[in-house]
């Protein structure tokens, strides 16, 4: 068994679940699973975990008296992610496994749930080999807003990373103090998980969003928490996405010298591989620098994510966004941050 506690740090209660989950305790995981149907949150964990721990679950699943009808507050075909769950099933149901893989985070009530774990069990070996392996990136974002910025660079990074890669991002929560620096977690959460799956920059069944909120728990202490999500996700790496005004500075806090400090912890870890998304407002010589003296003082593997030098996509920040609708220019802000998306139905194929 492996612990994931930490001196001094109290795990985020989805954290301690997950870490129970990958520690033999499914049923607290079924019934976090369940509970958040109810309030209409898919348990897009399933979509990335391991096949084992997916396998555990389904099975956990069936032996509860379920009688497959909708939860209260089930959306029905007005929800998003009916089209995806519809398109997904029929595919699932002639064996695809990445459409089985992907139909967890679509789910909207227990009926649907459960159908979805019945392919999972009926399809163990597909699932096994089709999970068994998989890169997975790791993203963390304030999504305040999400804007087509976000989406580029996740599109890219998947292609650097290869065709067999997948993605998890997850939102930052709000500031323990400043309570009101950010719109609530539930808001961007939600309005996340939409736009990520009608984005056309990226594929739905490779990018999901984690209900895994970044900045209590784990999150405070180096790398702890992407080991975590690793872990499940059966990754031997720890894959890490970062633009690269953080990686810069970053580099410029290992070259300080300060040992103790997050980035630093993050270089050192053996498993861990970042992603670097380059922003075009910075010099590649300065990039590759600074990758250069990572890997020759720690051995950190780093691959370079080129984003396409589009204009809007360069223009496109949160803050910006922010700025352009307190100024009541809303026409501009909506291009940077919903030019890409598509209705469901198209977007589910």
């Amino acid at each position: 068994m492996k612990s994931y506690e930490q001196a001094g740090v109290q795990l985020d209660p989805k954290e301690a679940l997950l870490a129970g989950f990958m520690n033999g305790a499914v049923e607290p995981v079924v019934d976090d699973a369940i509970s958040d149907l109810h309030r209409g949150r898919s348990p897009g964990f399933l979509s990335v975990v391991r096949s084992d721990l997916l396998i555990d679950f389904a099975e956990s699943l069936q032996t509860r008296e379920t009688d497959g009808s909708k939860a209260a507050n089930s959306s029905g075909e007005d929800d998003f992610r009916a089209p995806f769950f519809s398109s997904l099933m029929r595919r699932a149901q002639e064996g695809d496994p990445a459409a089985i893989s992907a139909l967890p985070k679509f789910v909207a009530d227990l009926g649907q749930l459960s159908a979805a774990m019945e392919l999972v069990l009926e399809g163990q070996e597909e699932v096994t080999g089709w999970r068994e392996g998989r890169p997975y990136i790791q993203l963390i974002g304030s999504f305040n807003p999400q804007h087509i910025g976000h989406r580029t660079t996740m599109g890219a990074a998947l292609r650097a990373a290869g065709e067999r890669s997948s993605l998890m991002a997850q939102v930052v929560a709000n500031h323990p103090v400043k309570k009101d620096s950010l719109p609530p977690y539930e808001d961007r959460y939600q309005a996340g998980e939409e736009h990520l799956y009608t984005s056309s920059l990226i594929d739905p069944e490779r990018v999901t969003l984690i209900d895994v909120p970044v900045g209590p728990g784990l999150s405070k202490v180096g790398a702890a928490q992407i080991e975590l999500l690793a872990d499940l996700s059966g990754d031997d790496r720890m894959r890490w996405l970062v633009g690269s005004d953080k990686f810069i500075s970053d580099v410029q806090t290992a070259r300080g010298g300060h040992s103790e400090k997050r980035a630093v912890i993050r270089f050192k870890e053996p498993r861990m591989h970042l992603y670097v998304a380059r922003r075009a407002a910075h010099d590649i010589s300065e990039i590759e620098d600074g990758i250069n003296f990572i890997q020759e003082k720690y051995g950190t593997g780093i691959t370079l994510v080129d984003e396409p030098p589009n204009e809007m996509v360069l223009a496109s920040s949160a803050s910006r966004i922010r700025q352009l609708r307190a100024e009541g220019k809303d026409e501009e802000a909506d291009r940077l941050q919903f030019t890409d998306l598509q209705p469901p139905a198209v977007a589910a194929g």
